[in-house]
């Protein structure tokens, strides 16, 4: 699963798949319901310890700990709207994203994989590219209390953990046996009807960073470029899923399926129920960034049939069992390699067994909101 970074390393840290989550005790306290009383001062978080977990010979700092928070909180905010307040259990999850990505660069190690130096540096200039300025990277910087260094060993780090994940789930298939028992599950649900009409669209979408207007001006320069391109007879599907910002649709090649008008993205909806079948939008002010799309299907009311749901069945079914595989190469891992976090005051908390995954809905991820 490959993300473009003019989102620029705001998930370069964040594992592509769903992590378990510690059930006992916590390095730092995580975020939680406020059930203090009206007036009531709210306890003061703890420090968070200048190691915050050990993994095998591998230390994870409080200041990736902290840079991790923040990536993991602008994925999620993109995926989830502005407005998104972290749940209880952020922090923990987040530290066992970071504790999976780590020993999974550490089989990545072990196999004899490694990352090409120039491919590094060329997906550092991408997202470099992407700054209206030098004070606003410098602005950047120091926001995330990092340095120029440390983002090429971030990109570094990711792209050694991509190459293992696909190395070790390239041979992963399906049979049409398992495809036709997907659909006649979600059917058995009542989750094949369609009771409205609906469309199928590809999204592009690059993330403005910052609010000057130099900011906007360069992002709407990419887009333009995008939109050139596209018109010029490229792939729309394949410039999302090299570049697209859009972290739920990216890896698709940017398609949702079976949007209701209802449950369009406000910035799109006007766009999507007027553009011709085919046509690339020009593009869309988000208050986020800006937007291309163009709609490659119609659906009237009725049954959706095995030959429409099937792409959506295959997204979900690969990444199911890609997932399993992952998770299980993880808790095999974990039995010989050493893992510790540690509690605000620096003392070692045993971590516990990796919880039990469970098997995404294949057909999740059909709308575009």
């Amino acid at each position: 699963m490959k993300f473009f970074l003019p989102m620029f390393f705001a998930i370069l840290m964040v594992a592509p798949f769903g992590t378990a989550s510690v059930q006992d005790k916590a390095p730092v306290d995580t975020a939680r319901e406020d059930t203090a009383q009206p007036g009531a001062a709210k306890p003061e978080a703890p420090p968070i310890p200048e190691t915050v977990a050990r993994v095998g010979d591998q230390i994870i700092t409080g200041d990736a700990f902290l840079r991790a928070l923040h990536y993991r909180l602008t994925r999620l905010r993109m995926e989830r709207g502005a407005d998104y307040k972290p749940g209880p259990g952020f922090q923990r999850d987040t530290l066992m994203e970071l504790i999976e990505s780590a020993i999974l660069r550490m089989l990545a190690q072990e196999s004899g994989l490694t990352v090409d130096r120039a491919k590094v540096q060329e997906e550092f200039d991408r997202g470099r590219e992407g700054f209206a300025s030098d004070e606003d990277y410098t602005v950047y910087l120091e926001n995330m209390g990092t340095d120029e260094g440390q983002l090429l060993e971030d990109i570094r780090a990711r792209l050694l953990k991509e190459a293992y994940i696909e190395q070790e789930t390239a041979d992963i298939t399906l049979t049409e046996a398992e495809l036709r028992a997907q659909y006649e599950k979600v059917r058995e649900q009542g989750a094949v009807y369609r009771r409205t009409k609906t469309l199928d669209f590809i999204h592009f979408f690059v993330r403005v960073r910052g609010t000057d207007i130099a900011d906007w001006g360069a992002a709407r320069e990419r887009i333009e470029s995008i939109r050139e391109r596209i018109v010029a007879g490229e792939s729309m599907e394949d410039l999302a899923r090299e570049f697209s910002d859009d972290p739920r649709s990216a890896p698709r090649g940017g398609m949702y399926y079976e949007v209701r008008k209802e449950d369009a993205p406000e910035p799109l909806v006007d766009t999507l129920f007027s553009l011709p079948l085919g046509e690339v939008s020009e593009p869309i002010r988000s208050n986020t960034g800006w937007h291309l799309v163009k709609v490659v299907a119609l659906h009237n009311p009725g049954i959706i049939s095995f030959e429409q749901l099937e792409p959506m069945l295959r997204h979900g079914l690969i990444n199911a069992k890609k997932s399993a595989r992952i998770a299980r190469l993880v808790a095999e891992a974990r039995a010989r390699i050493p893992v510790e976090i540690y509690a605000a005051d620096g003392t070692p908390v045993p971590l516990p067994p990796p919880a039990e995954k469970e098997e995404p809905d294949a057909t999740a991820e059909k709308d575009g909101s």
